[in-house]
């Protein structure tokens, strides 16, 4: 099972306020394959992942957690699946 895959089901994103949703596309805005990770660019690119933010769930957990997020009452999570990595913000 892929990371997206296992938080497909989940949608933080629908639970964010207009404003926090446009700090989240300021973030995703500056996110592009060549700050990936060799091993996540060659998935991006074998698999037709649409969203680009697949590769760089830490960065942009980290840079969303501190402009916005940390106010506002997240707080960053971390799983491993399948050897990797994924972060996130759950607003708790």
């Amino acid at each position: 099972m892929k990371i997206f895959e296992f938080f497909a089901d989940k949608n933080p994103y629908d639970e964010l306020s207009g404003r926090n949703k446009r700090w989240v596309r300021r973030v995703q805005s500056v996110l592009s394959p060549g700050l990936l990770k060799p091993e996540y660019r060659k998935d991006l690119e074998s698999q037709d992942i649409e969203r680009m933010v697949y590769g760089h769930c830490y960065v942009a957990t980290e840079a969303a957690y501190h402009l916005f997020a940390k106010a506002e009452g997240f707080v960053p999570y971390m799983a491993k699946v399948d050897g990797s990595t994924h972060w996130w913000l759950v607003n708790e």
